[in-house]
């Protein structure tokens, strides 16, 4: 559990993710591979809205990689997150990670974030200005707003390894302007001392 977040309140809220995720009226967000499903946890009688990423169970094989030594995706994922947001990069807030085990076999995995009120991706934007507002003006500057996030991300020695559209989330503040850009999907990432250009270049070129 992140440091804000940590006390035998959430833990015990935190208890109850797995089946409030099954429940009827859980918001799925996404699903296939994963799931992100979104559920109001209650804890010290404040109710906190979060988004819980459910992995599947890996195979024997990557089940024996991550557990000699990468960790499972939801802690990579987690550590990720704490990683981002203490360098003050952008990614929704992280609560926690969860794994259950059985004996040397990971069962059960999900990464817990504060859900993110009215943003949109990079994807539905560009989408946007290419069929209802065409202009280089307007383009350049939603392209120059992820550039410099990205910039950021990278210059915190993070490299994400899966930086499509539909992973850069953002707000839309104005006619032209977009703003708070936040990375997601980040078990793929590695965190490095620093970062080359080639390795930079690389998670840019996933962009398109």
């Amino acid at each position: 559990v992140s440091g804000e977040w940590r006390s035998p309140e959430m833990l015990l809220a935190l208890v109850r993710v797995p089946a409030l995720i099954n429940c009827e009226d859980a918001e799925v967000l996404t699903s296939g591979r994963n799931r992100n499903v979104k559920i109001d946890l209650v804890c010290k009688r404040q109710t906190l809205t979060v988004v819980v990423k459910a992995f599947r169970k890996p195979s024997l094989l990557k089940n024996a990689i991550d557990r000699r030594g990468r960790g499972s995706k939801a802690r990579r994922t987690w550590l990720a997150a704490v990683h981002l947001a203490e360098a003050g990069v952008g990614t929704p807030e992280p609560v926690a990670f969860l794994e259950r085990w059985v004996e040397e076999r990971l069962v059960e995995s999900y990464v817990v974030t504060v859900f993110q009120e009215e943003t949109t991706s990079f994807t539905q934007e560009l989408n946007h200005l290419f069929r209802r507002e065409p202009e280089c003006a307007k383009l350049m500057e939603l392209m120059h707003t992820v550039a410099a996030a990205v910039r950021a991300m990278h210059d915190s020695g993070f490299q994400h390894n899966d930086l499509g559209n539909q992973n850069v989330l953002l707000r839309r503040q104005g006619e032209a302007v977009w703003g708070d850009v936040q990375f997601i999907d980040l078990n793929r990432g590695r965190i490095r001392d620093s970062l080359t250009p080639p390795q930079r270049a690389r998670d840019i070129s996933r962009l398109y």
